[in-house]
């Protein structure tokens, strides 16, 4: 991957860490997983209002790559309190539907294995957190690239050093696209799982 990741990787982890403290074994998974679908949704909420015009009318508005990532950062998590008013968020997780090619049904297992005491869920939920946390970082990087001036292809080129075809690009499928080429390489170089909780 050219942008290098390491930085967020180990905040991905600190974050970990720290809900391992914050919460009881019996709620960090679930807690977990609420945190994975709160990036999830609130990425997914911005795309149009903030990702794609970073390509459309935002584009080559700033020279600086990383204060452009920075200004796409705080617009995010100015959008994302909206998902911490009520029951927003677990509304919209109890409609189990995609976003970002994650589904919360498709979680539940896996949280009430790891509520049971199943280390390797809990890894393979905290993984998922790792990944889905970089990738989502990623994206805000390639908007940022577009911010500078880039097309949608080229900006892919500068996150992650390879050339892709031209093609439509959504959420997401640059999720998946940033994972596949990008994301994947840089777990593969630094994840190591935690220690067992149970």
């Amino acid at each position: 991957m050219r942008v290098d990741l390491t930085n967020t990787f180990n905040e991905g982890v600190q974050r970990l860490n720290m809900w391992r403290g914050r919460y009881s074994k019996a709620e960090y998974p679930s807690k977990l997983v609420m945190n994975i679908f709160y990036r999830q949704y609130a990425m997914g909420d911005i795309w149009n209002t903030t990702i794609e015009p970073s390509f459309g009318k935002l584009k080559g508005t700033e020279k600086d790559v990383l204060s452009a990532f920075q200004k796409l950062q705080m617009e995010y998590s100015q959008n994302s309190q909206k998902f911490t008013i009520g029951n927003t968020l677990i509304d919209l997780m109890n409609k189990k539907q995609d976003i970002g090619g994650l589904n919360y049904a498709n979680n539940i297992p896996l949280i009430n294995q790891a509520q049971k005491g199943d280390n390797a869920a809990l890894e393979e939920l905290e993984f998922t957190y790792l990944y889905k946390f970089l990738s989502n970082e990623a994206v805000l990087m390639w908007a940022a690239f577009g911010r500078c001036g880039y097309n949608k292809i080229d900006a892919i080129a500068q996150v992650t050093g390879a050339v892709i075809a031209d093609q439509p690009l959504d959420y997401s499928t640059i999720l998946q696209i940033l994972g596949q080429i990008g994301i994947s390489r840089t777990m593969d170089n630094l994840y190591e799982p935690l220690p067992n909780l149970f």
